[in-house]
C-alpha cells in the first residue's frame, strides 16, 4: 500500500480587531502566502520525497511549500497521513481527513488534510473496499470537554486509591471520571499514621522525628550503628560469668 497526502487552502482568515490591538502594522491583512483553492500533493518514492524537503515541488501547478510557521503547524498530520495512519482518529467524520489551521492567530490560514490511499495488489484493494473510515455524533471523540456525561469509571489502582502518589488522590477517596474531569467520592478508610523513630538531639536530649521510608546514606549509617550498639550492649546483659571468665582465661 502507498499513500500520498493532499492539502487544500480552505480559506484564508483575517481579524482586523486583532491586528489593530496587537501588531506592529494595524493592517497587515490577510496571509500573503496562500490562497483558496490552492493545493499541495506529498508522497514517499524515489523521485519525490517532498516531505523531508520541505514541502519543496509539492504545489499542485508547480511551486513549494510557502511558509515555514504554516508547515510546522501541519507537517505532524501530513507526516502521519504518509505512514498510513488515522490523521485524527474520531474527531473528523473521515479517519484520513485532518482540518488544521497554521500558528497565525490573527489571520491564519484553514487547510484540510487529506490521506489517499494507493493499493498496490488486488488483495489491498479488496482489503480497502471493506474498510469504514467514516466517524458519527455515536463515537465521535470531543476532547473531554462536552457538557454530557461520557465515560462514567476510571480504572484506578489500589495503590493510587490510597495515596502511595502524589496524586488527586492523597486524600483517599476512589476518582470516578466524569464529564471528562476527575470527581472524587466514595471516602476509604483512613491510612494508619506513620512510624515514629526516636534520635538523640542536642546536650543528649531524646527526639521524636517520623519515620522517613527513604533515609539518606548517612541516616542509614547512623541507623545501622545504633542497632549495633543495641544487639551488643544486649549481649553483654546476657552473658554468663562463666562465658566471660572464660573469654579472659583464653
Amino acid at each position: 500500500m502507498q499513500y500520498q497526502c493532499k492539502v487544500t487552502v480552505l480559506e484564508t482568515k483575517c481579524f482586523p480587531d486583532l491586528q489593530k490591538k496587537f501588531l506592529a502594522d494595524p493592517e497587515s491583512g490577510p496571509c500573503p502566502c496562500f490562497k483558496a483553492g490552492q493545493e499541495f500533493l506529498f508522497e514517499r518514492t524515489p523521485e519525490n520525497d517532498g516531505f523531508y524537503h520541505l514541502g519543496q515541488a509539492t504545489r499542485v501547478g508547480g511551486g513549494n511549500w510557502p511558509c515555514a510557521e504554516a508547515w510546522d503547524a501541519v507537517s505532524r498530520y501530513i507526516y502521519a497521513a504518509l505512514q498510513g495512519g488515522a490523521i485524527m482518529r474520531k474527531w473528523t467524520n473521515d479517519d484520513r481527513m485532518m482540518i488544521a489551521c497554521c500558528n497565525d492567530g490573527t489571520r491564519p490560514v484553514i487547510f484540510k488534510i487529506e490521506r489517499i490511499d494507493i493499493p498496490e495488489t488486488e488483495e489491498e484493494r479488496e482489503w480497502l473496499a471493506k474498510q469504514n473510515f467514516r466517524n458519527t455524533k455515536d463515537n465521535a471523540y470531543t476532547g473531554g470537554c462536552s457538557d454530557a456525561p461520557r465515560e462514567t469509571k476510571r480504572s484506578v489502582s489500589s495503590h493510587q486509591m490510597r495515596g502511595k502518589t502524589g496524586s488527586p488522590f492523597s486524600s483517599g477517596r476512589c476518582a470516578i471520571r466524569v464529564q471528562g474531569r476527575i470527581k472524587l467520592s466514595q471516602r476509604l478508610p483512613p491510612r494508619p499514621p506513620r512510624q515514629k523513630e526516636t534520635r538523640q538531639g542536642a546536650f543528649g536530649k531524646q527526639v521524636s522525628v517520623p519515620w522517613d521510608p527513604c533515609p539518606s546514606k548517612p541516616q542509614r549509617q547512623n541507623r545501622g550503628r545504633q542497632a549495633e550498639s543495641q544487639d551488643t550492649a544486649g549481649n553483654k546483659k546476657h552473658q554468663s560469668p562463666e562465658t566471660s571468665a572464660g573469654k579472659f582465661r583464653s
